[in-house]
């Protein structure tokens, strides 16, 4: 199974500005939100099933200070796959 962080707009728009990696995320959720579709719909179809993870945002920026970690795109990949609270 894939897990895939799934955000809603507000949170998207606290990552972006909480982010000073630019390049790891598009630059407004309507863009980012195509792209994720469509990655679903790719994987989906090439038989893999999807797990999308809500992000709280708020919870990542916490998670990121606490394990003295970047926001940025590696670190929220390591942040989906963790079980809640951790």
């Amino acid at each position: 199974m894939i897990r895939l962080a799934w955000f809603s707009p507000e949170d998207y728009d606290l990552l972006l500005k909480a982010t000073k990696s630019t390049d790891d995320f598009d630059s407004n959720f309507e863009t980012w939100h195509a792209k994720a579709k469509k990655d679903v719909m790719k994987i989906v179809a090439g038989g893999q099933r999807i797990a999308k993870v809500n992000v709280d945002v708020k919870a990542f920026k916490k998670w990121c200070k606490e394990h003295k970690k970047p926001v940025d795109k590696e670190s929220l990949d390591l942040f989906i796959t963790l079980p809640p609270g951790e």
